[in-house]
């Protein structure tokens, strides 16, 4: 927990300090050390849960052997060894279909109910109510959850497959110190602020500017941009009138 926690911090601090350099001010004076213990909290509070995720999926979905001394069997299998050769092919299409179930139920499953509850946690920490979690949901959730696709699946195939299972939960913590500091930046950016637009640039995909584009313009503006074109108008035939004369 402990571990996972400090970890969880790391992640919030190296947010604050890419943020602070981005606007040219020094980190040390603008430092929310507040904001980085409740990513302490959240980093110590997930620990615990993760651990028995892990123990669930690893006997929900069973592996029958490590992919790694499978494919050392094979290479030590002499020439001719045609059965032996398709034992060991078959073992791998069970460890792949483990693992790919593995990944599945982490992404369809412990994902989307963990961004939930994380920005149901900073909500609370932040003595927010709920008008602000509904909020952050409305305008923030759908562009972590995909963040979070580009992110998690080959990492957790990477976890599944080749790290060993006392390690899993560590292997997970380190990459989150980047991820941690991916959801730093998201939570603490207003919704549709450039931050938070750089933060997840799938967020901005050009359609909004399209919609804006092709809004129809209410009638108080329309009245006036005829106005504006009728005084040009004006203007322009006084000033031929002139030249005329």
């Amino acid at each position: 927990m402990a571990t996972n926690g400090i970890l969880g911090g790391t992640g919030d601090v190296l947010a604050q300090y890419i943020d602070q350099r981005r606007q040219n001010s020094r980190f040390i004076d603008n430092y929310d050390w507040k904001r980085t213990l409740r990513f302490v909290t959240w980093g110590a509070m997930c620990a615990p849960v993760l651990n028995k995720w892990y123990i669930y999926l690893n006997r929900r979905f069973p592996i029958p052997q490590k992919p790694a001394t499978i494919l050392a069997s094979s290479m030590s299998v002499p020439p001719g060894k045609i059965h032996a050769i398709e034992s060991n092919s078959q073992q791998l299409r069970l460890v792949a279909a483990a693992v790919g179930k593995r990944v599945a139920a982490d992404q369809i499953i412990y994902a989307p109910i963990g961004l939930v509850a994380f920005f149901g946690a900073m909500t609370a920490m932040e003595t927010k109510g709920l008008e602000e979690f509904q909020e952050k949901m409305k305008e923030k959730y759908v562009s972590t959850l995909i963040a979070n696709y580009a992110v998690w699946p080959a990492v957790q195939t990477i976890n599944f497959t080749i790290v060993p299972t006392i390690f899993r939960v560590p292997f997970v913590s380190v990459v989150s110190v980047f991820w941690n500091a991916l959801l730093s930046w998201i939570n603490s950016s207003p919704p549709k602020s450039p931050a938070f637009k750089q933060a997840i640039p799938m967020y901005s995909d050009g359609k909004n500017e399209k919609k804006a584009l092709n809004r129809p313009m209410p009638i108080s503006e329309k009245k006036t941009s005829e106005s504006h074109s009728a005084n040009d108008g004006q203007k322009s035939n006084h000033s031929h009138a002139n030249s005329g004369q």
